[in-house]
Parts: C-alpha cells; sequence; structure tokens
C-alpha cells in the first residue's frame, strides 16, 4: 500500500473518514465476539470503543458492517479484517472500557454481493 509522502521525508498519516458503522471485534484465540462502532476509519486503520482495554499488538479479527445511514438495509456487505491494536486509551470512569486503535493486516471485501437492499418496512 502507498502512503501519502509529505516532501519532507516523512509519510502522512492515511485520511480517516469520521463515520460511525458497526463492528464486530475479538482477539485472536478468543471464542467471543464484542459489538461495537467505529468513531473513525481509514484505509490503514481504525479508531473504536472496547469493551476493556487490550495492550498494544494484540491481534484482532475484525468485521466492519457497511450499513449506511439512509435507513435499514437487509444483509448488508461486510468486511473481513486481521489487524492489531496500535494504541488503547481507558474510558472515563471504572468499568468504562477503552478507546482502541487498531491497524489492518489484511482486510476482505465480500465478493458476489450486488448492492445492499433497502428493507421493505
Amino acid at each position: 500500500m502507498r502512503q501519502l509522502d509529505t516532501g519532507e521525508g516523512r509519510r502522512a498519516r492515511a485520511p480517516r473518514f469520521r463515520i460511525q458503522l458497526p463492528l464486530r471485534y475479538r482477539a485472536l484465540g478468543q471464542q467471543e465476539w464484542h459489538s461495537s462502532q467505529t468513531h473513525d476509519i481509514s484505509h490503514s486503520g481504525v479508531l473504536f470503543d472496547a469493551a476493556e482495554p487490550l495492550p498494544p499488538h494484540t491481534p484482532l479479527a475484525m468485521t466492519v458492517i457497511l450499513q449506511w445511514a439512509r435507513g435499514p438495509v437487509v444483509d448488508p456487505p461486510e468486511v473481513s479484517c486481521l489487524a492489531h491494536v496500535v494504541r488503547a486509551v481507558p474510558a472515563d470512569g471504572p468499568g468504562s472500557g477503552a478507546r482502541l486503535a487498531a491497524k489492518f493486516a489484511e482486510y476482505d471485501f465480500p465478493s458476489g454481493k450486488s448492492e445492499p437492499k433497502q428493507s421493505q418496512s
């Protein structure tokens, strides 16, 4: 993947999109999936709330559900991802979880799915 070059010998951070999408995640090796929501996302990673802080370098399995705000969608497409935690910031208050930043190692877009269908409600 290419990174933006600032022309000053540094790489610029990937553009982030402040969009809330449903997300499921679990630490690799764990059975239980946790539900969350993205705060922002880019081609290189995602920021989301977690049930508990996880240490940097923790490998994650994630699924981002491409549910747009234009109404309920039947069977929205999902992107499966492998990632690892790069930063964890504890939330305010005991038992409040943490905000995690994770860097994508790989992701797989659904193949063969057509445009999401609007529900008929």
